[in-house]
């Protein structure tokens, strides 16, 4: 992936010294050409293609912004609303993850997000205990887990 966006930019700044125009019109066209120079190429010789894994990337963080937001809101009215039962609690969630790196990209996303905190990873790295500021069902806490980050990391951090 570094490879290919690395050529990508030399293909970029090559085109703007080709056109003898050094401004960022001039670059923007020249990666857009580059990007589908190594789109064309990389078909023929099997290599995927750098910007999916880019999508993925952004899909992500996309994802686990609107996830911080929908938290946000959601500790926003139980903090505001005087709610008297708020049920905390700590479940267990069993990842299938499996380098050190997605699990603990997914334990961060866990405790970033409002309501929730990643407490412990055992030595197995297969369960994460997390803490839960309202659990209403943990079954549906983590489907929620599974779906919107242990899911997209696979594909991101394959």
């Amino acid at each position: 992936m570094i490879g290919q966006f690395i050529a990508n930019a030399a293909l970029a700044f090559i085109w703007m010294f080709l056109q003898n125009t050094y401004e960022m019109p001039t670059f923007v066209a020249g990666y857009l050409l580059g990007m589908l120079m190594l789109f064309l190429f990389g078909r023929k010789t099997g290599q995927r293609f750098y910007m999916v894994k880019v999508w993925k990337i952004v899909k992500l963080a996309g994802i686990f912004i609107r996830e911080m937001i929908i938290a946000c809101f959601q500790v926003l009215v139980l903090v505001i609303g005087g709610v008297k039962t708020i049920n905390p609690g700590i479940i267990e969630y069993q990842t299938e993850l499996e380098t050190p790196m997605q699990i603990t990209l997914l334990a961060n996303m866990i405790t970033l997000t409002p309501g929730t905190i990643t407490l412990e990873v055992t030595d197995d790295n297969k369960s994460l205990f997390i803490h839960v500021l309202k659990i209403d069902s943990a079954d549906s806490i983590r489907e929620g887990i599974k779906r919107n980050f242990e899911d997209n990391i696979k594909e991101v951090l394959a």
